[in-house]
């Protein structure tokens, strides 16, 4: 008789995979409120599933300190599991969907909230002619973004100023000038050329810690001896441009997130140095097998994609044309 395969009996008393999945999500969002949002799971739902998670292993998993979950060391041992285990699973699903000749599959990407103006419009296109791929699409900034990298969670990430990481490819897409923006009705709007010197007293509404988009002007301005006069701090694109168009201040913000209808309300100021020169990059772990969905976009990306990314800049140029960039080699 053929023996059967053992099955632990610590599997049957953690229950479902979901329960993982909650822990994972909690360990990598440090609370319980923020992974049920991103599970779409009421918190009570979410702690009870934690809590059944524990009496099965029978063992503390976490603990509170403050508003903040810290893992046990046996949460930290559930945790590195959990992940084996999900990554097992992704990688049969990959083997499948050779097997299914891409009619299905998972795409997850993460992307800075500034290329979340345009990534929507990249995405249409290529579901509609994958339309059996699901993708997880996941927005933040720029420092969550590198914890995800650094945790192997993406197939891809889309960032401006990739570390310089050998673990890392970074492919150079197309440009991400950064510019000065001012309400319309400011008097610095009027000007036809302006030195740094210029808006240096002026008050400047600034995104939060770990924003790229902070990072390197932080890095800018500390190459030319200067400082930012923060009046206001916000984590929402939307909210700054809102904010500047309210006469709170200056910003510098991505040339993507600004539409047509900012025309009416916002100025870009025309000054020297600026628009900063950066790009936005595709980014994967070199570690991380490739699956065929992810080996398509990236297909897809590189040749249609990127001339509908190019196109994410024409509609601020209609109405303000600095010099570009030099467009780096795309690599293959």
């Amino acid at each position: 008789m053929k023996s059967l395969t053992p099955v632990p009996r610590l599997a049957a008393r953690i229950g479902t995979l979901r329960r993982l999945e909650i822990l994972l999500r909690v360990a990598e969002s440090g609370g319980i409120v923020s992974a049920a949002e991103q599970l779409h799971l009421t918190q009570p739902s979410a702690s009870t599933h934690l809590r059944k998670l524990a009496d099965g292993i029978d063992m503390p998993l976490y603990e509170l300190v403050g508003r903040r979950v810290r893992l046990t060391e046996a949460g930290e041992q559930v945790v590195q599991a959990a992940r084996e285990i999900f990554g097992s699973i992704e990688r049969l699903e990959m083997r499948l969907n050779e097997l299914q000749g891409m009619q299905a599959g998972r795409l997850s990407l993460a992307v800075a909230s500034s290329a979340n103006a345009f990534i929507p419009h990249l995405l249409g296109p290529f579901c509609k002619r994958f339309p059996g791929i699901e993708v997880d699409l996941q927005v933040g900034n720029r420092e969550q973004l590198l914890e995800r990298l650094e945790h192997n969670l993406d197939d891809f990430t889309f960032v401006s100023d990739p570390p310089q990481d050998a673990a890392l490819e970074a492919v150079p897409l197309i440009a991400n000038p950064l510019l000065v923006i001012a309400s319309r009705d400011h008097p610095l709007s009027k000007k036809r050329k302006l030195q740094w010197m210029d808006i240096a007293n002026e008050r400047f509404v600034v995104r939060e810690t770990g924003s790229g988009t902070r990072h390197t002007v932080s890095q800018f301005l500390a190459e030319q001896g200067f400082e930012v006069r923060e009046q206001m701090t916000i984590a929402s694109n939307e909210a700054l441009k809102h904010a500047v168009m309210a006469g709170l201040g200056l910003a510098v913000v991505s040339g993507h997130i600004l539409d047509q209808g900012d025309r009416e309300d916002l100025s870009i100021l025309p000054v020297e140095g600026f628009p900063l020169q950066q790009f936005w990059y595709l980014v994967n772990a070199k570690e991380r097998v490739t699956s065929v969905v992810a080996r398509t976009f990236r297909e897809f990306l590189l040749g249609d994609g990127l001339e509908i990314l190019k196109d994410g800049l024409s509609h601020w140029e209609k109405y303000h044309r600095p010099k570009l960039p030099k467009q780096p080699p795309i690599a293959s």
